[in-house]
Formats: C-alpha cells, sequence, structure tokens
C-alpha cells in the first residue's frame, strides 16, 4: 500500500523482533575516507546498512509466520468481527475451507503467500494502518490509497480517502474493482501504470502537484532545495534517458557539469564484472549522445533506499530498468553519495556505483553501461 498523504501514516510491527539480527549503524558520527573506498568496502557497507525499507527477509518471516487451517464453521463462534474474516484482505479472494491461512501476532489472518509477499515490503499488518492513526488521532486526511498487490483494505471503506487502481494492478484487483467498485467516485482505475498512474490519480482528485520529474524541462529538474539522495538517483536516470534521445539542449554543458559531480577517484563495477573510474564511463557517454533517437527507450527506477553514513555521505539501493525496444537490461543498483565540498546548485558528487543483473535482463550488449 503506497499512501500519499500530508501527514505521516504509522505501521503496527508484526513481530516482536527487537533483538533479532539489529544492525548498528557505526558511521553515523564519523567521517569516513570515502574517496579511498574499493570494491570490497562497497559490499560491506551494504551488508552492514542492508535494506532501509521496512520489510522482512524471506527467512526471517519463514521462521516467525504461524499458520492455522481455515475452518468457515468457526467464524460463528468468533468473538469479534476483526479478528475473523472469510476473505484474505490483500488479495480480495474468499477462503476455501482447509485452506492454511498467515497469522500475525495482532491476529488477523491472510493467504500464506500474500501475507509472505507483504511482509517482504513492509512490516505492517495491511489491517493495522487505519487503527493505529485513529488510536493517535491522526485520521487521513488529503491521503491516496494506492492498490498494489497489498493493502490495508480498511482504508477503502473510509470516508474522504482517495484510492487508485494502476493499469496493470492484479487480476484479482480488477476483478474486484468490476464487481464492487466501478461507479465509487472515491476509487480511480487510471491508464498509467506504476508510478505514472498515481500521478494520474492525484490529479484527478486534486490533491496536490501532480508534475511527473519525467515531464520537468531539465533546467527545472535539476532546481534543488536540499541535498535528496533518492531525487538526487531519479535525476540522474531521467537525464541518461534524455541523453541516449539525443533531445538535450547544450549537452557539452551537462557533460562538463556531470565530470564535476562524479568523484575524480570514483569507481563503477559494471554488471558484467568489469571495473572502471566514473571518469573513464562519462568518457564513453560522450560518445553515446542520441545513440537512441528515434527508439522508444524508458528508462526507471524503483525501490529507492537511500540510508545515510555520516553527515556527508549516502548509501543508496535501487533497482535500474531499462527498456529499448525487445531489449530488458534490468540491474539491481548500489551508489555512494558525497555532498562533501560541494554546493547545492551542484548536486551530490557520485563517489561509487555497483551493479549486478536481475532476473529477466536480456541484453548481451558487452557495451551496455549504467
Amino acid at each position: 500500500m503506497a499512501l500519499v498523504d500530508r501527514r505521516r501514516a504509522f505501521g503496527v510491527a508484526m513481530f516482536d523482533i527487537s533483538n533479532y539480527g539489529r544492525r548498528v549503524n557505526h558511521h553515523r558520527d564519523m567521517h569516513m575516507d570515502i574517496d579511498h573506498l574499493y570494491y570490497e568496502d562497497l559490499l560491506a557497507l551494504g551488508e552492514q546498512i542492508g535494506n532501509a525499507g521496512s520489510g522482512l527477509s524471506e527467512d526471517l518471516i519463514s521462521s516467525y509466520l504461524k499458520t492455522r487451517v481455515f475452518m468457515s464453521s468457526k467464524l460463528e463462534v468468533v468473538l469479534s468481527a476483526d479478528q475473523e474474516l472469510s476473505f484474505c484482505t490483500i488479495c480480495q479472494m474468499e477462503y476455501n475451507d482447509q485452506e492454511r491461512i498467515g497469522m500475525l501476532d495482532c491476529s488477523h489472518g491472510y493467504y500464506v503467500d500474500c501475507v509472505k509477499k507483504w511482509l517482504t515490503v513492509k512490516n505492517t499488518c495491511p489491517r493495522g494502518n487505519y487503527k493505529k492513526m485513529v488510536a493517535e488521532g491522526k485520521l487521513p486526511k488529503n491521503t491516496l490509497a494506492c492498490w498494489d498487490y497489498g493493502n490495508d483494505a480498511e482504508l477503502f471503506t473510509i470516508p474522504d480517502v482517495h484510492s487508485v487502481m494502476a493499469k496493470n494492478a492484479q487480476e484479482e484487483l480488477l476483478q474486484w474493482y468490476a464487481e464492487n467498485a466501478k461507479n465509487n467516485p472515491m476509487i480511480i482505475h487510471v491508464d498509467e501504470t506504476c508510478a505514472a498512474g498515481i500521478i494520474q490519480a492525484i490529479g484527478h482528485f486534486k490533491l496536490g502537484p501532480n508534475t511527473s520529474p519525467r515531464d520537468l524541462p531539465l533546467p527545472e529538474l535539476f532546481k534543488l532545495d536540499d541535498f535528496d539522495p533518492a531525487y538526487e538517483v531519479v535525476k540522474f536516470y531521467l537525464f541518461l534517458e534524455s541523453w541516449f534521445r539525443g533531445d538535450i539542449e547544450n549537452p557539452e554543458q551537462y557533460l562538463e557539469n556531470l565530470k564535476v559531480v562524479c568523484s575524480s577517484s570514483g569507481s563503477y563495477f559494471s554488471p558484467f564484472g568489469v571495473e572502471q573510474s566514473l571518469h573513464e564511463v562519462i568518457g564513453k557517454l560522450e560518445e553515446c549522445y542520441g545513440e537512441k533517437k528515434g527508439t522508444k527507450i524508458r528508462i526507471w527506477v524503483d525501490q529507492v533506499f537511500p540510508s545515510r553514513l555520516d553527515s556527508n555521505t549516502w548509501l543508496v539501493k535501487f533497482k535500474k530498468l531499462e527498456k529499448s525496444g525487445e531489449e530488458k537490461m534490468c540491474c539491481f543498483t548500489t551508489v555512494i553519495l558525497s555532498s562533501k565540498d560541494v554546493k547545492l546548485s551542484q548536486g551530490l558528487t557520485w563517489v561509487h556505483v555497483h551493479q549486478t543483473w536481475m532476473d529477466g535482463s536480456t541484453t548481451d550488449n558487452k557495451n551496455w553501461f549504467l
């Protein structure tokens, strides 16, 4: 569930794992010599920082998740309907007798596969957000609940909460929408996918600005109010898409700026296992300007998780996806960014970039990079 809200939506922790696998960031109050980090250092940092999201590992979920067999006949003796439902509020599908249900510590149950996928994204109960907000006097306001694989189903029945289903929503959710919510003015099924669908819904419900960074002119895209490592990543890959399409005014100026924001000692580790300096990569980029002109190239990032290492340094993990014609290039990407000795107008310095292939990549082009 994604929430676009001016106030923070609180979740409820499902497993008491306060002493399990606790990570301590020993670098938070230190200044690291990031200019001399090597490949092994980068991997060690990634392991130490871990995933900045709130999800749990599959092994941990399997260890803690309890299950039971669903029996419809027992529903009649349940004291509170809140404790038991006849359907999974994640996928909206009815339970069948003798099916196994995954049970959380709050006594809410879901299909095992559904709740496992949910918990890898966030360690909260799909039905717990609203209760938590009510208890703390923080009712949703100006809120957009975004249908995905898993959601807090209660949010879609709360007055004043708007809902969106993206074009690529799960088939069972599309079926539920057609049967139950097609004429509900608070729920919209948009014709865009993923983040573009969310932006479309924000505009439809007039919840706030709905201009995508992709639609901004490059000079506007590069205006910063503060150092933001996640936005830095988005900005760079939108620039890269425009660069390959060859539709940038004064490309030489942008290339010079790129050389400035890439550390002279920075390294790039390609998914092919090749190590180069970042400045070597920028040199290759100069030769590639406009090479995808006239083709449908799309570059986007997903699940961007920044972690602060010290007062000037961030480690950012994300998925980088690129599609050009029938070719797909998908990478797990880790970068280190620094604000040391730079002005806000320059943006963060790129110190290290490390990429490994994701499943689904189809390229064998050894010259592909970034």
